[in-house]
């Protein structure tokens, strides 16, 4: 498993990486895409920073790493098992930011909610839209995990 310096590594790069994007102006999609993964690894760096800190009713011990703590048999996705490890141990309102810089991401990648199936998903989200998923959502989330 990665180590928590390997996790935010990764978090701060995909960080720097959305806050050129944003900036740039013409990727509003990425922004959103690596607006989630940042938080993704700042959440599993925090994991690892405080091992077992986060507990889950369905988890057979302590959570250290969410791909490693999810029960075997239990049929949700790493990412939805994730959510369900913040929503267990974090107030609503971080549980809405994680969840909804995963939704925003799932609809750049997948046009998930499109307007339309010729929309593509660049053309989606404002800047409006992205400022406030990077610059709100992910900075409320971060801060929440002493990042």
């Amino acid at each position: 498993m990665p180590t928590q310096q390997s996790h935010e590594a990764q978090a701060q790069h995909n960080e720097d990486l959305a806050n050129k994007l944003l900036i740039d102006g013409q990727f509003n999609d990425w922004v959103c895409t690596t607006s989630f993964y940042s938080a993704l690894h700042f959440f599993e760096a925090f994991l690892a920073r405080y091992p077992g800190r986060c507990k889950h009713p369905n988890a057979q011990g302590p959570i250290e790493h969410s791909e490693t703590s999810r029960p075997l048999g239990l049929n949700v996705s790493p990412h939805t098992w994730r959510e369900n490890v913040i929503s267990a141990n974090f107030s609503i309102q971080v549980y809405r930011d994680y969840h909804q810089l995963r939704q925003s991401s799932e609809m750049a990648r997948y046009h998930t909610n499109a307007p339309s199936q010729n929309a593509s998903s660049h053309y989606f989200f404002t800047p409006s839209d992205v400022q406030q998923i990077l610059n709100t959502r992910l900075q409320h989330f971060k801060a929440v995990l002493n990042y």
